[in-house]
């Protein structure tokens, strides 16, 4: 299972970066000032691409099968 936070500060939050979306898991999820746990069950390793709701500013996460096999 995948669990990440995304730790919004007073005054961060603006109407283009105030929620995430992860597609390949169809997830949507508006983002408050705090702490903002993110949770989804990949199938497979790999990169899972997430951005803003618009998609203008994007990241990624890194799945992989066990911790000791990143660099």
């Amino acid at each position: 299972p995948v669990r990440f936070n995304i730790k919004a500060s007073e005054g961060s939050l603006n109407s283009c970066n105030d929620a995430v979306q992860i597609p390949a898991f169809n997830i949507q999820k508006p983002l408050t000032v705090g702490d903002n746990w993110i949770e989804f069950v990949p199938d497979q390793v790999g990169v899972v691409p997430f951005s803003c709701w618009m998609g203008m500013i994007r990241s990624e996460i890194l799945v992989v099968d066990s911790l000791s096999n990143t660099k």
